[in-house]
């Protein structure tokens, strides 16, 4: 593929983006921002924070209610700080339109009209998107990442505002093949791009000299979500662990299944075997991989999985649930998928990652996500679409 660079000026909109003290939230955003940086003449990114009431309270004094311009890893950011608009909801929503839109008007005023808007999301970024194209006559297109169709949950009325998004881009983009299916189903539409996540190689990479050989380690990464799968996960290890002492399995993530979780493992004698880390950050979370053998994801549905690619690229073998996105990824070179929430293939496969581990090119998995997730690859394919749009 060519290496592309063009005279553009892009404005990214994401629905959510990592702040202070949540600073892996849209994180994957962030990232596909960064690719562009160097290989475009401005990249700037609008978002007006959602925080909570809690943490405006927390956070008194750190920029509340203002609007702060800087300079974050080459990505001029604009931010309106401290507002919690519960925009999940639709008087929210409109409201969150309405103060990112001024805020993108301050961003024009003060660096000119760019040349094309990628929203992350329809909900509610892409909303921003088309109100600016009604505006300035700015084209944009749409990565959605939301699994929110694979599951169909949205409304009639949602899904009616999702297609007056998606009709009016200059081209709809889904982070996996599954994705852009359900989506191309609920809104009608013929024609969905997939241009995936990105992972930056030089951050994961390959390094096991801290590996433990005589403890074969499991790693999970999620949020502690029922939809994340955790639950079968935990049982599957207690049908694995039975012939199996020498074995751990760490799951890093936070949220409202940490109880239930730790009572499970607590039933299933598994104290000593299965811990619950809590959250953690990206570079620490980089040590992990390079300390682990294998990455489980029991999602019941997962529209792309980016700490798959993450794993992978530290060498990583993964076992993952068909739950939309991975089965574009894993293949019988680099892991092993099974159906989601069956607890006896996930302990088959566990039995099989262990006792097969030797036989993974580590190497080899590193090299396939180089070839199709790394900065280079997706910034040329972000590149070429704009120059197609943009001219």
């Amino acid at each position: 593929m060519l290496n592309y660079n063009i005279e553009m000026h892009i404005l990214i909109l994401p629905s959510f983006y990592p702040e202070k003290n949540t600073p892996v939230n849209g994180l994957f955003f962030k990232n596909q921002s960064k690719v562009l940086v160097d290989k475009t003449d401005k990249v700037g990114t609008v978002y007006t924070e959602q925080k909570s009431l809690k943490k405006i309270f927390s956070d008194a004094g750190d920029h509340l209610y203002q609007t702060t311009r800087e300079v974050d890893e080459g990505i001029l950011t604009y931010r309106t700080h401290g507002i919690s608009l519960l925009n999940q909801f639709p008087i929210g929503a409109a409201i969150w339109v309405k103060v990112t839109l001024a805020l993108v008007k301050k961003y024009i005023e003060e660096n000119g009209k760019p040349d094309i808007i990628h929203a992350h999301n329809v909900f509610n970024a892409g909303r921003v998107a088309r109100a600016c194209l009604s505006m300035y006559g700015i084209p944009y297109v749409v990565t959605e990442h939301d699994s929110g169709y694979l599951l169909n949950e949205y409304s009639s009325k949602a899904l009616k505002v999702a297609k007056e998004v998606f009709n009016n881009s200059a081209c709809n983009i889904a982070v996996s093949k599954s994705l852009g299916l359900a989506i191309s189903t609920s809104c009608n539409l013929s024609f969905v791009k997939v241009i995936p996540n990105v992972v930056d190689i030089s951050l994961f990479e390959l390094d096991f000299s801290k590996r433990r050989e005589e403890v074969f380690k499991f790693i999970s990464v999620g949020n502690l979500l029922k939809n994340k799968g955790h639950e079968v996960l935990i049982k599957a290890f207690s049908v694995f662990q039975k012939d199996r002492s020498n074995a751990v399995l760490e799951i890093y993530g936070e949220g409202p299944e940490y109880e239930n979780l730790n009572q499970l493992i607590k039933q299933l004698n598994l104290t000593e075997a299965v811990s619950l880390k809590g959250k953690i950050a990206p570079i620490a979370l980089v040590k992990r991989y390079q300390q682990s053998h294998c990455l489980v994801l029991p999602s019941f549905r997962e529209t792309f999985g980016v700490v798959i690619i993450e794993a992978m690229a530290c060498g990583l073998p993964v076992i993952a649930t068909r739950s939309g996105g991975p089965e574009d990824i894993i293949n019988d070179e680099n892991g092993i998928l099974v159906d989601p929430g069956d607890i006896e293939s996930m302990a088959k496969a566990l039995t099989g990652i262990k006792d097969n581990h030797h036989k993974y090119n580590f190497n080899n998995i590193r090299k396939f996500v180089e070839k199709n997730y790394s900065e280079n690859i997706v910034a040329n394919s972000l590149l070429s679409l704009y120059k197609t749009i943009g001219g």
